[in-house]
């Protein structure tokens, strides 16, 4: 997301580092089938991928809209304002 909010650039390693993650969590999701019926595997990956991305949006946005107008102009009670509407 800091890449495409604020065209943020990261070393290679951090992004080597992501895919490792999303490897490790996509392994054990799926060979940890034991015992578990029905198709919810989809809709754990789903909500997950939602639930990261809406996490590092809702940073970055706050990163830029200080960066845009100033801490001294928008204090933490507008940003919560904002961000829970």
């Amino acid at each position: 997301m800091g890449r495409l909010l604020k065209d943020t650039r990261y070393p290679l390693s951090q992004y080597f580092e992501a895919f490792l993650i999303t490897l490790g969590v996509f392994i054990f999701s799926t060979f940890s089938k034991e015992g578990r019926e029905g198709n919810t595997e989809v809709w754990g990956i789903i909500c997950l991928c939602v639930y990261i991305c809406s996490d590092s949006f809702t940073s970055q946005w706050q990163s830029r809209i200080y960066q845009k107008y100033g801490k001294s102009n928008v204090d933490q009670y507008q940003m919560m304002l904002g961000v829970n509407r």
